[in-house]
Parts: structure tokens; sequence; C-alpha cells
């Protein structure tokens, strides 16, 4: 099954337990991150497959707790993610997995201090010897404080986002012992935030 996270509605989404809000501007995100690193495709999807894992190389990854298991793909599974932030203050979601399509994409369901989607894209070189990786972050903002600042507040949002996620993509290339080529952060028309910018390792 595949699923286009921008020409779909959430409304038609797969039924699970957790459930996601209907995105309203005032309120809500959407943030697209790329990096490129150099190393096949298996381990890279191997790492981004196993949550559990991530707090060992993803320094704003503080815990990973699986609260329900999925199929052999992990279909379905649910997990507790504690992230940290650039910014003093962390956020607790719960991740199910919607979508999995070896070895190239992802697609998970959050709910708790955000609603939304996160869909991952894993795509090799002809060779094989780099991997591009996208990952896009559609979410509603559910804490209160997060409500009410959201409009003044979402370029600042948007540099926590890339900031946590730049730390990842460093963070995969030292696990699997390789190098980062680059990280770019793409630019959304429906955010008001800053040109995308390319940050290189």
């Amino acid at each position: 099954m595949k699923l286009n996270l921008f020409n779909t509605s959430f409304s038609h989404l797969p039924t699970t337990r957790v459930k996601t809000k209907p995105l309203q501007a005032s309120a809500s995100l959407t943030l697209t991150s790329q990096f490129l690193i150099a190393a096949p495709l298996e381990p890279v999807w191997q790492a981004l497959t196993q949550p559990e894992q991530w707090p060992t190389w993803w320094r704003y990854v503080k815990r990973v707790t699986l609260l329900e298991t999925g199929d052999k793909d992990d279909i379905g599974s649910l997990r507790q993610v504690v992230w940290g932030t650039a910014l003093p203050y962390q956020i607790k979601l719960f991740i199910r997995t919607l979508i999995v399509e070896k070895p190239s994409v992802i697609i998970v369901s959050a709910s708790g201090d955000l609603h939304g989607l996160g869909r991952w894209q894993l795509e090799p070189n002809p060779s094989n010897t780099t991997t591009r990786v996208t990952y896009t972050w559609s979410v509603r903002l559910e804490k209160t404080w997060m409500r009410w600042f959201a409009f003044c507040l979402k370029p600042i949002f948007a540099w926590n986002h890339h900031r946590v996620m730049h730390a990842g993509a460093q963070g995969l290339a030292q696990h699997l012992q390789t190098r980062l080529v680059s990280y770019q952060r793409l630019p959304n028309p429906l955010n008001r935030t800053r040109p995308p910018e390319e940050l290189n390792s």
C-alpha cells in the first residue's frame, strides 16, 4: 500500500489506536529534512528501523519504549519516544507504525505533545554507495503554550526540529562509521520559516 503524505487526507489514514487530529494552519507545521550519508541502503535502513537503539547514537532521543508489538514488518507497533530538544523542554510522543515498504518507506502517526504524521524515505544512488534520506514531519502542536504562541514561534520550532534532525544524521553516520555528506532543510510553502539552508558535515 502506498501513501503519499502530501496528497492524502488524514481522514483516509488506516485505522490505528493512535488517532491523528486534523491539522489547523495556525498550530501546525510541515517540516522536511534531507541528508546524504556515505553508506549503502541496507545498514541505513536497519538503523532507522530499530528505534529502541536510537538513544545509543541519536543524542536527542532520550528513551524509546516498545508498548505494543507489530507484525513481522513492525506495522501496527506502538512506542513511546521521549525527545530532548535544543530548547529547554522535552517532547513525549506515542508513535504508531502505519506503513512499511522495505527498504525505502516508513510512515508513522504521532500523538501526545504533537499529533500528526512522519514519513521516512530512503533512496540509494545507482552504485549503492550513498543513501539519501528524506524525513517529512507534518504535525499539530498540542501543548497549550505551543498553541498560544504558534504563529510567532514557528520559526523557532522549525530551527529546533532541524537541530534535532541534523544531530540524528551526524549520529547515524558515526554509528555506521562513515561520513555525513550533507544535510539540508527543504522549503515548505505552508510554513513561514527561514529559507532552506545546507549544512555540510
